[in-house]
């Protein structure tokens, strides 16, 4: 099976024509050495001599060219190969310094205006990618008309391309969103006016006007029973101003039905229940929420009074271990607990409460300290009698 053919590079053929050029310098040589021996006359040896320095001369003549056309096929693909890595500028100067070195030899207008035009269609597809990726941005921030400048001045450089439709049919799509939203706010607001005016009359129209009791009824006001056709007016006769009723005829007023029960002034005793059961009520939550941890403060508390008051007569003759129960136990724990209230309302204020409550246990704790100390200080000799006769008490 043949092998395919292919075109020798322009390495291959110099190398050929390097390994002719040898064989034709040893041909002369060899030739120049016959003549001098005499072995061959020197007409016909200056013939032969002639005939292969001239092809000696055409061989250095087309490797000259065959080098130059390899250095400047060198630098063509060179050029090619900056072009498609992005280096347009470089690309363009090198094809420029060409030029100019081999003007007769090769026409670079052609390649460097396609490499021109490939720079200013990447800087194209660089501004209209800039340009989406603004919009886009502005979609998400709410601003639909910065958005739809960008995109049409991407547009404009790039009208076919899918990412710049895409994100137009984006902005068509929250401008039709952002038209529909107030008429539906509006309409909601309008209902909720409609609403809130329907239960201002219903609430109207329940309320009854009802007189206080020892406010008098006006007579403008007081509803009269209309009198119908077939009844005839009451006859209203003359009273005579000279007449005065005995005792017996007058009418006895009757009793007040408005008098004013008992049960609505309270007493002194159902007001003090009743300030008492609203404090319950404030105070049972919170309670509840902080009973644990009143309880351990008074766990607290009550320990170390039960150490100091069941311990002191031991420990009163060794001085250390009485000053190390004083400074170091109450004084130590006293800045523990101040430091942990402290970290609590700095690092953790849902944690309040639990900073209060530690607070207090170190407001009640600062006391003792100084009691205890007091007692070790000024009282040395009678502290651990007097403590300890409390403590059985």
């Amino acid at each position: 099976m043949p092998h395919p053919a292919f075109e020798p590079t322009p390495a291959d053929v110099i190398e050929k024509e390097s390994e002719r050029k040898q064989l034709y310098g040893r041909v002369v040589a060899d030739l120049e050495q016959l003549a001098r021996s005499g072995e061959v006359p020197g007409d016909q040896a200056e013939t032969i001599q002639t005939f292969y320095r001239k092809q000696l001369d055409e061989l250095e003549h087309r490797n000259a060219e065959r080098s130059e056309t390899l250095a400047i096929d060198n630098l063509i693909r060179g050029v090619r190969a900056t072009a498609q890595a992005g280096r347009f500028e470089q690309a363009i100067e090198s094809l420029r310094s060409l030029d100019r070195q081999h003007p007769d030899v090769v026409s670079t207008e052609s390649m460097l205006g396609e490499i021109q035009a490939r720079k200013v269609e990447e800087r194209t597809e660089r501004e209209v990618d800039r340009l989406v990726a603004s919009a886009r941005a502005c979609l998400r921030r709410g601003q639909v008309d910065e958005a739809q400048q960008e995109l049409s001045r991407a547009s404009e450089l790039r009208p076919d391309r899918e990412a710049v439709r895409q994100a137009l049919d984006a902005v068509q799509a929250q401008r039709a969103a952002q038209s529909v939203a107030p008429t539906v706010g509006t309409t909601e607001s309008l209902e909720q006016n409609a609403a809130k005016q329907a239960a201002a009359k219903q609430a109207a129209a329940e309320q009854v006007h009802v007189p206080p009791v020892d406010e008098p009824v006006d007579a403008a006001d007081a509803v009269t029973e209309p009198v119908s056709a077939g009844e005839a007016p009451p006859v209203v006769q003359p009273i005579d101003p000279l007449w005065n009723p005995t005792p017996s005829q007058r009418q006895t007023p009757t009793a007040r039905s408005f008098a004013v029960d008992d049960e609505e002034v309270p007493s002194a005793t159902q007001r003090l229940i009743d300030s008492a059961s609203q404090w319950s009520a404030v105070l049972k939550p919170f309670l509840l929420d902080n009973v644990g941890w009143f309880v351990g403060a008074f766990l607290v508390i009550a320990g170390f009074v039960v150490l100091i008051v069941s311990f002191w007569g031991n420990i009163e003759q060794n001085q250390v271990l009485m000053h190390s129960l004083v400074y170091l136990s109450l004084a130590t724990t006293t800045g523990m607990f101040f430091a942990m209230a402290y970290f609590m309302r700095l690092k953790y204020p849902q944690l309040e409460s639990s900073s209060n409550v530690l607070l207090v246990i170190v407001a009640l704790l600062i006391p003792l300290v100084f009691a205890a100390a007091v007692l070790t200080t000024l009282v040395p000799g009678a502290t651990g009698d007097v403590i300890v006769q409390a403590g059985m008490r």
